[in-house]
């Protein structure tokens, strides 16, 4: 019972924490006429090229309807295109156009900047890391850490290349 407290204070301390951020990111996502879940999209088909729209599904935790209305709204924006997989038919592919790659770089590069401003009071580095391994640890716990991983070394790729343009 007292774990599931926990759980529960867990989940709203992250949610504000996940709502504060993405605040701090609504101009930006505003000037290149996006989402806060077309951006994660995005980044999800950036880190995994050749991303097939059932796993993105999976790893977005959404309903494929819903995945697709994003889908279609990026496309229209020439963002991102459905590429008939040679192998199976059946299946669809999403890949980045090169404006795509282009406007999630630059929405990249500006969130860096916007977090730079709003990390200051941060704990330190060595306790980032510490909450970061928790959290790693809760996810696995979840079974839902294998949705991060695949995806994280692409996005951290381009985070990467936003801090060194930055300075």
């Amino acid at each position: 019972m007292k774990e599931i407290l926990v759980l529960f204070e867990i989940h709203f301390w992250l949610w504000g924490l996940t709502t504060t951020l993405f605040k701090g990111l609504e101009k930006v996502f505003k000037k290149y006429n996006v989402t806060e879940a077309q951006v994660l999209v995005t980044l999800f088909v950036f880190s995994r090229k050749g991303l097939n729209f059932k796993i993105l599904s999976e790893y977005m935790m959404n309903r494929q309807t819903t995945l697709t209305t994003i889908v279609d709204k990026l496309e229209s924006k020439g963002i991102l295109v459905r590429i008939p997989d040679k192998q199976d038919r059946r299946n669809i592919l999403l890949e980045l156009t090169e404006e795509g790659k282009t406007t999630i770089r630059s929405i990249v590069s500006e969130s860096y900047q916007v977090y730079r401003e709003i990390s200051v009071g941060l704990p330190e580095y060595e306790q980032l890391l510490r909450m970061r391994a928790d959290l790693r640890r809760l996810a696995a716990s979840l079974g839902i850490e294998e949705h991060f991983q695949v995806c994280m070394p692409g996005m951290l790729e381009l985070v990467e290349g936003a801090v060194q343009s930055s300075e």
